[in-house]
């Protein structure tokens, strides 16, 4: 909570600090994790720390321990889940993930740091799979 809030280099900031949620003062003072632990209690097994409204801050009223199947039911859609290109989706982590289709079977073809790539890398599985019959994101398969 305290990371993903308070420090720009964790992998998860910008989704919650760069995007505005704070942690109250009281769980930040020098006595935080005391009040925490006043306000909060200890953490019930299988539970984690999750915002009751996740545009919400970490605060006494907008915190509950939750289930991980709860904290599904209770996610932010996120822009961009979906991509533009065939083959293409948004992983969890911002990346582009490049999957092929074939014989009902999904085959995983990586993950890429941008969608243009992922795109080209579902080309060229489909051109080689189907020849110039190949439903392809480009005109040409670089």
């Amino acid at each position: 909570m305290r990371q993903r809030c308070c420090n720009p280099y964790d992998d998860a900031w910008e989704h919650y600090g760069g995007r505005g949620i704070r942690v109250c003062w009281s769980w930040l003072s020098l006595d935080g994790f005391a009040n925490f632990l006043a306000d909060m209690g200890s953490r019930p097994p299988a539970m984690t720390l999750d915002r009751i409204d996740n545009d919400g801050n970490y605060e006494p009223g907008n915190c509950r321990w939750a289930t991980w199947s709860t904290q599904m039911h209770n996610r932010r859609k996120r822009k961009g889940a979906s991509s533009k290109y065939r083959g293409v989706y948004v992983t969890r982590k911002d990346n582009f993930a490049a999957q092929f289709r074939v014989d009902s079977k999904n085959i995983h073809l990586g993950t890429f740091p941008t969608e243009l790539l992922a795109a080209q890398a579902y080309d060229t599985v489909a051109s080689k799979h189907f020849g110039s019959e190949a439903c392809t994101n480009f005109q040409e398969v670089l």
